[in-house]
């Protein structure tokens, strides 16, 4: 099993093939971003060929994962989000816990812009259950569509680079 410095070098290193939950995907763009709110909490995202994506929290150690980009989850309304101290979202209450922050590319990694996200005005939400997940809710900058994402946690067993 790999341990999180083991898989950040690797992705570093642009090892491109991973296998999670079993399934293989290779990597389309990656890059590392910062945000205003969150300072020296940097992140990558990784775009899959299957339009997965992976989320990596550097500071955090952590690996938050979806098997799609969402676009825009139509029952929460434009004029909600960073509003609303909670939101509903598959039958489970998230909690505001960053307000109106702004996504900004530090380095394009690898790939380029044609499919991942650069600037994006966004808040995000936690579940109230405490479970590691997060609804991150906003907008491209650059057309002003919608860019939600809902990640999990991914564990390090479920995740290896083929």
């Amino acid at each position: 099993m790999i341990n999180f410095k083991d898989l950040l070098n690797k992705i570093k290193n642009k090892n491109l093939s991973f296998q999670i939950y079993g399934k293989n995907k290779q990597i389309l763009s990656m890059a590392q971003y910062r945000s205003k709110n969150l300072g020296d909490h940097e992140y990558i995202k990784i775009l899959f060929d299957d339009k997965s994506f992976l989320l990596v929290l550097l500071k955090e150690k952590l690996l938050m994962y979806s098997d799609n980009i969402i676009g825009c989850i139509k029952n929460i309304k434009n004029q909600d989000i960073g509003e609303k101290k909670s939101i509903i979202y598959q039958n489970k209450k998230y909690k505001l816990v960053n307000k109106n922050d702004h996504q900004q590319v530090k380095k394009l990694l690898f790939g380029d812009f044609s499919e991942l996200e650069e600037e994006v005005f966004f808040s995000d939400y936690e579940p109230e259950d405490g479970s590691i997940e997060f609804l991150s809710l906003g907008w491209l900058a650059k057309n002003n569509q919608r860019s939600d994402i809902h990640v999990k946690e991914l564990k390090i067993e479920d995740i290896e680079t083929i």
